[in-house]
């Protein structure tokens, strides 16, 4: 009897740093718009990771089966060369928002912050639902990145797009950047179509707890955000202090 309770005693004192450990992963992100041709760069990272140093533009926090993903910067407006001249500026706006995933109650929820205050709101929308069960094909096709063994996968999200992952079953996280995940490790590279491109720049992890809390504010359905979004990120032209006409237009960021 002490012998069995006694390795008992020590397997439960061997689980609890792997129950208590947070992870915390960077991601730069690169949009078609504003970058260009993403199957390029895709192919680039790949034999050639991105620089660590670099400044991540997301950061992934994961913890005993609840992820939360978001931006580290605020939203901000980029020059759309395309469009812009002399006398009219073109600007795209991305709208960042926060990921929240809990997998042991099967809770996805998306937070778009402050992003919509100047458009008269008084409380950010949350979109609230179930996870998204993605059905992804894991291929044969392997790759070194960033020192991790990784395996190629792809799905089509419920848009209609494709999507196409490397993830590494060396870091036991089902989770990956904005809200997609199911695979057995965690996404290091992550494309939409030739849309968006996520890559993973940093990855920390520490025998702790961190409690991540549920985004908080005005819940709605997906499908109640796509209607109320309808009006709001149209094209929108205003003039500049200096008398240019400046037109914007609202892009998600995923």
């Amino acid at each position: 009897m002490t012998v069995k309770v006694t390795f008992l005693l020590l397997f439960s004192l061997l689980l609890c740093p792997v129950w208590s450990q947070t992870y915390t992963i960077g991601y730069k992100m690169y949009s078609k718009n504003i970058h260009g041709d993403l199957d390029e760069m895709s192919k680039e990272f790949l034999t050639n990771p991105i620089d660590k140093n670099s400044e991540p533009d997301l950061q992934l926090v994961y913890c005993n089966g609840v992820s939360l993903c978001g931006p580290i910067s605020e939203s901000k407006e980029v020059d759309d060369n395309k469009n812009s001249n002399e006398n009219k500026i073109s600007t795209i706006r991305v709208m960042h928002s926060v990921f929240y995933q809990n997998q042991e109650e099967n809770l996805y929820m998306q937070d778009y912050g402050d992003f919509f205050i100047p458009f008269g709101e008084t409380e950010n929308p949350v979109i609230s639902g179930e996870l998204e069960r993605y059905d992804w094909k894991i291929t044969e096709k392997e790759m070194i990145i960033s020192g991790y063994h990784c395996t190629l996968a792809t799905t089509v999200d419920s848009n209609g797009e494709k999507i196409v992952a490397w993830y590494t079953d060396e870091i036991p996280i089902i989770h990956g950047v904005n809200g997609f995940f199911g695979l057995p490790g965690l996404i290091l590279q992550l494309q939409v179509e030739t849309r968006i491109l996520y890559v993973m720049t940093s990855i920390q992890q520490e025998n702790k707890q961190t409690s991540l809390e549920k985004p908080t504010g005005n819940m709605m359905s997906q499908e109640e955000f796509t209607q109320y979004t309808k009006e709001l990120t149209k094209p929108r032209t205003t003039i500049t202090p200096d008398g240019r006409e400046r037109r914007v237009r609202i892009i998600p960021n995923n």
